[in-house]
């Protein structure tokens, strides 16, 4: 039932991140790297190389969930020391549409922001969004809050969508 199809869409959710991410201390993907620098007891340190920006960790990272963080320039988000901006899968697929981000040159060109950028996989809408969304065994199908027309997102096409992004 539920809990079995919610098992199996996390467990392929957390193999593509195991393969995207590697190991924690030092991980490198296509599109960025991640080095600890320096640890104390639980605490660390580290350089998040992404594409076009290098992000010291940690850091406060505001979230952008439709392409743009309501209530502030970006030039005041860079006079703030911000160095990433979270941008939602789900709600960014939904509008404007991650065709429609690539087609202008991406969520940088979109938001014309020039630091680091990070997608979620869209996963968090499962619970968030838990009364428009129905979990299968090959992903969860949601319902849109706007046209109520269904849009299936699996981990595979959350990768696809973040990759337009």
């Amino acid at each position: 039932g539920f809990a079995k199809s919610t098992t199996r869409t996390i467990a392929r959710v957390r193999s593509l991140r195991t393969m995207a991410i590697g190991e924690e201390r030092e991980a490198k993907g296509t599109h960025f790297e991640f080095k600890v620098l320096a640890k104390h007891k639980r605490a660390r340190a580290a350089i998040l190389r992404l594409k076009n920006y290098d992000c010291h960790t940690p850091m406060f990272m505001p979230v952008g969930t439709q392409g743009s963080v309501k209530g502030l320039t970006n030039r005041q988000m860079e006079q703030l020391g911000c160095q990433v901006i979270l941008g939602n899968t789900y709600h960014l697929q939904l509008k404007p549409t991650s065709e429609l981000l690539d087609e202008v040159g991406g969520l940088h060109q979109f938001e014309t922001w020039r630091r680091g950028l990070l997608t979620d996989s869209g996963g968090f809408q499962m619970v968030s969004l838990l009364e428009l969304a129905k979990i299968t065994e090959e992903g969860v199908v949601f319902r849109s809050p706007r046209d109520g027309q269904e849009m299936l997102l699996t981990p595979e096409e959350s990768i696809k969508i973040q990759n337009r992004i």
